[in-house]
This record gives structure tokens, sequence and C-alpha cells, in this order.
């Protein structure tokens, strides 16, 4: 029993530095096998925590589609999930994409990347319901399915959370997300989602009502 008791807590155990940056540069040999792959000799591993995200970042092992102008970089997390940092040229900020292969991954950048671009658009509505919400006008309760709609990525969702200390809950509330995102304009991406969620579900009610008035 002691010996089940011993093994459990080592299971539990985040792996060390050492540990991480070995299973990343083991993937090498996959990563080499793959479309469009480079792998330079030099190992390059470095340090990220863009987008509440800690990972360690092997920048001589990437993907590259010349075609989309984006290269999708492997890493891993600190909990030793194996991810691709893809990043569009000339950007700061790369996605963080848990696809296996960088084709999906690159996939996954896209669909997110159009997601945003949505929102991004819009944004003199998000201010505006920034103002509503923070000056009490407006209520709403933001959920993580808001957050994967508004193209932000779940590492990323589960990240910030965790260091908020927010942690799992079934909804949130969008006042103090709207706060944050004075500090960091993305975190205001899910409660805008919300708002539209919520606006669609007024119309489809109306619309109801009006077929039944009918």
């Amino acid at each position: 029993m002691f010996t089940n008791i011993i093994n459990v807590f080592q299971n539990s155990t985040q792996p060390t530095e050492a540990e991480l940056n070995a299973r990343l540069i083991g993937e090498r040999n996959r990563t080499v096998e793959q479309k469009n792959a480079t792998i330079k000799d030099l190992f390059e591993l470095v340090r990220n925590t863009d987008d509440w995200v800690k990972v360690w970042v092997d920048e001589g092992q990437y993907v590259r589609d010349d075609a989309s102008k984006v290269t999708a970089t492997r890493a891993i997390t600190d909990e030793g999930q194996l991810i691709w940092m893809v990043k569009l040229d000339g950007k700061r900020f790369s996605y963080h994409a848990t696809s296996t292969l960088a084709r999906d991954a690159f996939e996954e950048a896209k669909e997110a990347r159009e997601k945003r671009r949505l929102v991004t658009k819009r944004w003199t509505e998000v201010k505006q319901l920034r103002r509503d919400i923070l000056l009490g006008r407006r209520r709403l309760r933001v959920t993580i399915e808001d957050a994967k709609n508004a193209g932000l990525c779940t590492l990323g969702i589960n990240g910030f959370l965790k260091k908020t200390g927010m942690g799992q809950k079934p909804d949130y509330p969008a006042f103090i997300l709207m706060l944050v995102s004075l500090f960091d304009r993305q975190v205001a991406f899910p409660v805008f989602a919300a708002h539209l969620r919520v606006m669609r579900g007024k119309t489809v009610q109306t619309e109801k009502i009006n077929r039944t008035a009918a």
C-alpha cells in the first residue's frame, strides 16, 4: 500500500524543467517527418509566458507555411503538454495550438484568428459594452464556451482562470473580466461573445413570440 501511495504522488508531480526539455527535444524525430519542417542542430530552448500560458519553446524545431506566412514552433507546457506556437508573420504573439500535427495547428490557429478578427472589427461596440458593464448599466455572465467562440485558446483560458484564482465555474461575472480587460484587451473578447449570445437568444425568443401571436 505504501508503494502505491508513493507512485500516486510521483505521477501527480509536475515534470521538472530537465524532463520537459528532454521530451521537447525528443519531438524533433517526429517533427522532421512533417512537410516543410526545419530542425536546426543547435537546441534553442527559450521560456515563454505569453497569454497566461507557461511553456518552453524549441525555436530550432518548426514547420513553415509560406503560403499563409505562418510558422508553427514546437513547445511544451509546464504540465508536460506538447503544443505548437503558431505565429503569423509580423505579429508579436503566438496562438497556443493543441493539435498533434502542424498542419492541423495551422487550421486551429486560423479559425481562432478569424473569430478574433470579427470581434476586433466591432471594437467600438466592445468599448461601449465595457462602459455599460463598468457603470452598472448592464450585467452579463460569461462562460468558457464564450471565450472559445471569441477565438481564445483553451490553454490561455485555463491559464487565466488559474492565475487569477477564478477556478473552474459554470460562468463568470462580466464586471471583473471587463476590469481586467483594461490591462489585457483580449479578456474583453469573451464578454462580447457572451453579449452576442444573449442578443441572439432574445432575437430567437422574439421570433417565437411573433409566430405564436400570428
